[in-house]
């Protein structure tokens, strides 16, 4: 704040006494001014200050997931947005692992930012392994181990075991659920075959 004209001396409410003076608050701001006669003048200004937004990130579900999901992060009602990501509107999905920052402007033109983290967990890809050959002969069988995980599901059958003894042909699909509570399938073919049913032939009299 500054008065147009320069006087002898300058006296603020604020206890300056300089030509001008720089403020960050609120209030009426009185100076008294002298001229180089000893005449006296005074003048007031109102300042106000707007307070920068205080904006709180919103997510639309939990921040952390599994992979394939997404979240919508919402920035609140503002005049205008800028993203990290380059998106311009209050609301943004998201579906990868990131620090996501926004900065608003409001009606007065003050600005203001927060920022959140979002974490995405990788499905498992659990892998089968046998514990010998997955073609056996028929009365025989192979134990199927899918692996360390939280819980399981085989099909067909239902079962809920880390390992599986098979004793019939087919195709054997597991469904493992990891400790994030992500879930990833595999499956197995085992061929099971018929024991050979041979016949002897009499080449002759059955006594010699």
């Amino acid at each position: 704040l500054g008065t147009s004209v320069n006087y002898f001396v300058y006296n603020w409410s604020s206890g300056a006494s300089t030509g001008s003076i720089t403020v960050n608050t609120d209030g009426t701001y009185t100076v008294t001014v002298t001229n180089i006669w000893g005449c006296t003048g005074v003048a007031s200004q109102d300042v106000v200050v707007n307070q920068n937004p205080a904006l709180t990130i919103t997510p639309s579900g939990p921040v952390i997931f599994c992979q394939g999901g997404s979240v919508t992060l919402d920035a609140g009602p503002w005049t205008s947005y800028r993203w990290s990501t380059g998106g311009t509107s209050e609301n943004i999905l998201v579906n990868e692992t990131n620090q996501y920052y926004v900065t608003v402007t409001d009606a007065n033109g003050c600005t203001g930012s927060a920022g959140l983290t979002v974490m995405v967990n990788f499905n498992p890809t659990p892998v089968i392994t046998p514990n010998g050959y997955i073609q056996i002969c028929q009365g025989g069988s192979v134990s199927l181990d899918s692996g360390p995980y939280a819980s399981y599901i085989w099909s067909p059958g239902g079962a809920s075991t880390e390992s599986l003894t098979i004793n019939t042909g087919g195709t054997y699909r597991v469904t493992v659920t990891d400790y994030h509570g992500c879930t990833g399938v595999t499956s197995q073919d085992v061929a099971v075959y018929p024991l050979p049913t041979p016949e002897i032939t009499q080449s002759g009299p059955g006594i010699v």
